[in-house]
């Protein structure tokens, strides 16, 4: 399978929360679908501001593509603890001109 198959059934998250964990970033995704793998990344910049990113692997890639679709329709809400992420396909997020979804209302 090529990286660019596997990549269909991932989600690449931006501008997550600094106190969001991958248990909160798996449960809030898995509502559209099985989850096969959560990654959690945290980086810290020289400023000491933690920045952190995240991919979520879906077992089927028709959640995949649900998931982005419905979350670019609909945002998401501040309860989630999530608002302000920015998601896209781990596929178009190599493109040269790949336009991420801002998941905010």
């Amino acid at each position: 399978m090529s990286k660019r198959a596997r990549d269909a059934n991932t989600i690449f998250i931006r501008n997550i929360p600094p106190k969001t964990t991958r248990n909160a970033l798996e449960d809030f995704f898995s509502e559209y679908g099985p989850v096969k793998k959560c990654s959690l990344i945290s980086t810290q910049k020289c400023n000491a501001n933690t920045t952190l990113y995240g991919f979520v692997k879906y077992v089927h890639g028709d959640d995949c593509d649900d998931a982005v679709t419905t979350l670019k329709r609909k945002g998401v809400t501040e309860e989630s603890g999530l608002k302000g992420i920015i998601i896209e396909k781990a596929d178009s997020a190599v493109k040269k001109n790949s336009k991420p979804v801002v998941a905010t209302p």
